[in-house]
Order: structure tokens, then sequence, then C-alpha cells
């Protein structure tokens, strides 16, 4: 295994950390007994940071011809899937045991 697959399989942990809290934030808001009120922008902007993640990571992979030895070349791949899962926890909403939500308040 090369050094640039090994960054890859943790690149795409990172990655599937921040699908699965989006949708696991689709699931939580689709359980709770409380009032949400649902918003489109909410759910497209969901959407379109899976479909970025999902399009970043598959589009890492011609890198591999590359040879990294340095970490700072490295970086320039890895850190950017931090923002995948930053986003992902800003855009999953905490649901409150009563009341109501507004999916489109926190945005």
């Amino acid at each position: 295994m090369s050094y640039f697959e090994f960054l890859m399989v943790l690149a795409g942990l990172v990655v599937a950390i921040a699908m699965t809290e989006i949708v696991s934030g689709w699931g939580r808001l689709l359980r709770t007994t409380v009032d949400v009120q649902w918003d489109w922008l909410h759910f497209g902007w969901g959407l379109c940071l899976l479909m970025l993640s999902l399009q970043y990571w598959v589009g890492m992979w011609p890198y591999h011809q590359i040879n990294f030895e340095y970490l700072g070349q490295v970086s320039f791949l890895v850190l950017p899937t931090l923002f995948f899962v930053s986003a992902a926890y800003a855009l999953t909403p905490e649901i409150p045991t009563q009341g109501r939500i507004n999916c489109g308040s926190f945005i």
C-alpha cells in the first residue's frame, strides 16, 4: 500500500463521517416528536454538501501518480476534508426535546 493510498483511506473515513452526520441529521429530523418546520434550502445545502464531498473524494484519486514525500504536500489534500466535517456539523441541527424546530433558522 502506497503512502497516498493510506492517506486516501483516512480521507475517506473523514468524508464518510461528514456524510453520515448529514444523513443521520435528516433521520433525526424525521423521527423527532417535536414540530419541525421544513426548509428546502436546508435540504438543498445538505444534498449539495453530500455531492461535493463525494465528488471531492473521487476527484483526489488522479493524484495517485504523484510521489508524495513531505507532509506539506499531503496537507493540501487532507485539510479540505476537515472542511466537510465542520460544515456537516454546522448544518446539522440539535433536536430539542420539546417545542418547535425551524430548519431554516440556523443557516
